[in-house]
């Protein structure tokens, strides 16, 4: 889902993104540990199980997907400049090509919220027109230092270019990529916001940018004010006796991983960008896609933030320790494959998620948002 930068404190603390390709690249330790810090609390847990409801909880989830609801808004209104036709609020897409991912497609139609239209390509984007009241969304997958496919100084050379750049300040530029606020080694000076901050102040310009400090979730689906982000630092322990592996991976990392397999948002966008009928209109039929695909992951979303916010009780959790939820061996092939764990069994992957139970949460808890 996603965040905006900040309606009240508690807003604040929320988080969300889907994007774990860094959290992915930690390294494994060659030893195999048996004794795993999280033991007593998963023992506690074990115990206070109760039977739970928590296959009709999934079932539930399903037939939401299932039986979406569809409403198409009507296109929004854009602004001109005088006779010139120049629409002048902007999502920027920093790809090289349109997205069909759910993660972007929900961050574009978050975008279409904050900042209006068009939804362009940011490289075939031009800011000259835009004024002091409009703002710019950059929606995309994001790393450390990097949002969607370009660095912090390629989106500054796009927004600075002398042709089509930025020509006095607008209101704001907000990223819904994950990690725009963090640094590499110093987030004052090489996250993606302080890189273009700094680059837009060389030619004059002093405009208000925000990003997350770790991976977010952007989604209207779980409100306009919510901006969800969590903390990579949260870890739990899985180990591959198979493999010889065994290491520490961030805790939402796992989680979002078996939310996926268990609940398919991709799939599911799929279908729904498979029933629309395209107009000659490409910004209405990208505005109808993003919105439609919002409505068909709103239950993956909701969730995800559930299992971040208080991972304790969460369903997922709760489904796994009561046996209501089955994490078998294809599906822990699967997704260990993704951390060179290709023989990571179905119990090992069980032990790593009741693992993350010992945090109360997976929340960023200290400055989850970023504004220079």
């Amino acid at each position: 889902m996603q965040a905006h930068a900040g309606k009240n404190q508690e807003n604040q603390k929320r988080s969300v993104s889907t994007n774990t390709r860094n959290d992915q690249k930690q390294p494994f330790t060659s030893q195999f540990l048996d004794n795993r810090p999280e033991a007593i609390t998963q023992r506690k847990l074990q115990e206070t199980a109760s039977n739970s409801s928590q296959t009709k909880k999934v079932t539930q989830l399903q037939e939401i997907a299932d039986n979406h609801t569809i409403k198409i808004s009507p296109p929004l209104q854009t602004k001109e400049n005088n006779n010139t036709n120049v629409i002048q609020r902007r999502v920027a897409l920093a790809k090289n090509a349109m997205t069909k991912n759910f993660v972007e497609l929900t961050s574009i139609d978050y975008g279409i919220n904050i900042a209006g239209g068009p939804v362009e390509l940011l490289k075939d984007s031009n800011f000259s027109k835009m004024t002091e009241d409009e703002s710019l969304a950059i929606v995309a997958h994001g790393g450390i230092g990097s949002s969607g496919e370009y660095s912090g100084d390629e989106i500054a050379s796009f927004l600075t270019n002398d042709v089509k750049g930025l020509k006095k300040d607008i209101k704001s530029i907000r990223f819904t990529s994950c990690y725009a606020g963090k640094g590499t080694e110093h987030d004052d000076s090489d996250s993606v916001i302080s890189v273009l901050k700094e680059k837009l102040a060389t030619g004059g310009l002093n405009i208000p940018i925000t990003g997350a400090m770790g991976p977010s979730i952007k989604s209207l689906g779980l409100g306009t004010d919510a901006y969800t982000v969590w903390d990579k630092n949260k870890t739990t322990e899985i180990a591959s006796q198979a493999d010889g592996k065994s290491g520490n991976l961030p805790a939402n990392s796992v989680l979002e991983s078996v939310l996926v397999e268990l609940l398919n948002p991709q799939g599911y966008a799929d279908k729904v960008m498979s029933e629309v009928k395209d107009s000659k209109d490409e910004q209405e039929n990208i505005k109808n896609k993003a919105e439609m695909v919002r409505h068909a992951t709103t239950g993956f979303y909701r969730s995800l933030v559930d299992t971040i916010e208080d991972t304790q009780n969460s369903w997922l959790i709760q489904g796994v320790i009561s046996g209501d939820i089955k994490i078998n061996d294809s599906m822990a092939k699967k997704i260990g494959t993704k951390w060179r764990l290709p023989n990571l069994t179905g119990e090992e992957l069980k032990k790593a998620i009741l693992g993350a139970a010992a945090h109360k949460n997976l929340l960023l808890e200290d400055k989850p948002i970023r504004t220079v």
